[in-house]
């Protein structure tokens, strides 16, 4: 090594996310010495972050502003007429969520403070917002006024996805329009030639079927579509919910050195690994979403008691009185598990401490614990006691259980017992669905509530604006907007020019 005086040198950088490496040479690359020390070191730093996190916060309050908004707009169209019945009905809403001494109107209870009907009337009349929705939807009334705007809240809350634009809600039980998207690809893009399914019917019943389970779909699908290869076996387990190795599905063997090796549709959440995916398989990425298309399908399905054999709108289901299903499924489940353990000690277990067994971190979602974690560490204590163990092991199927405790014990080995109304598969439920309970909860409505009707001076009645605001969005590449924007004023935004200035945004990238 040679020591620094006034001749030439070089200075080399090596430049990384976490780190920078340096040195300083002569003309003939020797390190050069500084008072007794080698000119090379490094220096190390915490990692930049991207913006993508902050990206996924912005949206988020973007998103919950709009709601907001939304909802504002909602009260303003009910504030007259239910100022008749109660003045302080909004101004309790949003101080629900502050302490007694914190509200304007000192009142216990948040909704309703009649002498005669308070929420705990309310809540015992309806336990969940389901069974409002239900009522309203199925029965003439007449109801009180502050109900409706509840219940319509709720809808314009939780309004589905918008993926759909031509989707009708009557026929979100057509399997065939599905299924015939994935047979193409799978054919034309995946070059299996001979992939078709031997009853569609059949194996729509079967994807529908809530007392299956994962094992159990996968026999029965393998008899009706093509499983003689790895790749399609792969295809069945991602329709059933289950794990496949991303180099089984396309035949790749370099995606088994991917960082997202497998994939479950039940398991995982696609939005989160999307970057890794695409990265990864490139335009095939399109094909696995095809195949969630499926699982999803199943889902919803399922969420709507759907009957694939019939075909008549009428003979569908509202949301709602699904839900309220699912509610009762919960509740009998319950009244079952405590009958069977009681005096025993895992009821302690369950009931009282503060464990992974938990019934009460099920029913809170505490540390993320869903339905097939709860129904899994279930079944282990539950295979401790003999008696119960032996008739899990018997029951295959729901038609062999002839007491409710073998159902439920069928229920929790096949992780479906214990159901809950609020999931994140609520969010694959399209906004058609809701509309179409939004319309028979207004058609009854109008007969007892006049106010429905009357019109503003553009011709529109109360109805038509209540409507407008459930199905009005602001689209995904306007971005952010000074002040607000309502179906009124929608015209203002100048969607071509956003929707043009976006596009041209991302080529401009490529």
């Amino acid at each position: 090594m040679q020591k620094l005086k006034n001749c030439d040198y070089y200075i080399g950088l090596d430049m990384g996310d976490a780190s920078v490496g340096w040195a300083v040479t002569d003309t003939n690359y020797n390190i050069l010495k500084f008072n007794g020390k080698a000119l090379w070191g490094i220096r190390l730093f915490d990692s930049a972050n991207t913006a993508a996190s902050t990206r996924v916060f912005r949206s988020g309050r973007r998103r919950i502003d709009r709601t907001t908004w939304r909802l504002k707009m909602l009260q303003e169209l009910f504030a007259e007429e239910i100022a008749k019945v109660d003045p302080g009905f909004f101004m309790r809403l949003e101080d629900s969520r502050l302490q007694l001494d914190d509200k304007r109107e000192k009142a216990v209870y948040n909704l309703f403070v009649d002498k005669s009907y308070t929420d705990k009337e309310f809540y015992q009349q309806y336990p969940t917002m389901y069974h409002l929705r239900y009522a309203l939807a199925t029965q003439k009334g007449p109801f009180d006024v502050r109900l409706l705007y509840l219940a319509v809240q709720h809808i314009a809350k939780h309004r589905g996805h918008f993926l759909f634009d031509n989707l009708d809600a009557s026929k979100v039980n057509d399997f065939n329009a599905v299924f015939s998207e994935v047979e193409n690809y799978v054919r034309d893009e995946m070059g299996i030639e001979d992939w078709s399914c031997q009853n569609i019917d059949e194996l729509a019943k079967v994807l529908c079927d809530v007392n299956l389970g994962r094992t159990t779909k996968q026999k029965a699908m393998q008899s009706l579509l093509p499983a003689q290869t790895k790749q399609q076996k792969a295809i069945i387990q991602l329709f059933s919910g289950g794990k496949a190795k991303l180099a089984e599905l396309f035949v790749d063997e370099e995606l088994d050195e991917c960082e997202k090796k497998s994939v479950s549709f039940q398991d995982d959440d696609l939005n989160e690994f999307e970057p890794v995916l695409t990265a990864a398989l490139g335009e095939r990425y399109e094909g696995l979403l095809r195949f969630k298309a499926i699982y999803d399908w199943s889902l919803l399905a399922k969420i709507l008691h759907l009957d694939t054999s019939k075909k008549d709108e009428d003979e569908q289901h509202l949301l709602s009185e699904c839900k309220v299903q699912v509610y009762e499924d919960h509740k009998r489940d319950l009244a079952v598990l405590k009958s069977m353990l009681k005096g025993k000690p895992l009821c302690n277990k369950i009931f009282r401490q503060d464990g992974d067994i938990s019934y009460e971190k099920y029913a809170k979602g505490i540390k993320g614990r869903n339905q097939i974690d709860f129904c899994k560490d279930l079944k282990k204590q539950l295979e401790g006691i003999a008696e119960y163990k032996k008739i899990m092991q018997e029951i295959t199927s729901i038609d062999d259980a002839k007491t409710e405790e073998e159902r439920l014990l069928f229920r929790i080995t096949n992780g479906f017992a214990f159901p809950k109304q609020t999931t994140k598969d609520n969010g694959i439920i399209p906004i058609q669905v809701h509309l179409a309970e939004l319309k028979c909860i207004l058609d009854n409505a109008e007969g007892y509530l006049p106010f429905l009707g009357e019109t503003d001076n553009n011709g529109l009645s109360v109805r038509e604006k209540i409507e407008q605001i459930v199905k009005f969005r602001i689209p995904y590449y306007v971005g952010p907007l000074v002040g607000h924007v309502c179906p009124e004023n929608r015209a203002d935004v100048g969607l071509y020019v956003s929707m043009k200035k976006f596009i041209l945004g991302i080529l401009l990238k490529l």
